[in-house]
């Protein structure tokens, strides 16, 4: 196990130390608690961990060109052909269960 040494500001401590007293656990438990779920909730950490699951399982498709980013009006194009389609969709996924 390995030691931080954070420096926070007094209202946030004294929210962690509250929060903390709450819950029946140490300041320390719950720092550790709400920085792993920060972790784990950070979308490029999750999409790293899922891109490397899936080259490991050999089922990792790369893109074979970069992905074009769409002007403004080519966006709202996409959007507005999509329009309507939701209810659609969610039949379609309903059938397929």
């Amino acid at each position: 196990m390995r030691q931080l040494l954070l420096r926070v500001p007094d209202d946030l401590h004294a929210r962690l130390s509250a929060r903390a007293q709450e819950r029946g656990q140490s300041v320390n438990a719950l720092a550790t608690e709400l920085l792993d779920h920060s972790i784990e909730a950070d979308p490029e950490s999750v999409r790293r961990r899922l891109r490397a699951k899936a080259h490991q399982l050999g089922v990792l498709a790369e893109p074979r060109r970069p992905r074009r980013v769409l002007s403004a009006d080519e966006r709202q194009a996409a959007l507005e052909s999509a329009r309507g389609l939701g209810p659609v969709l969610d039949d379609i996924f309903e059938d397929g269960r």
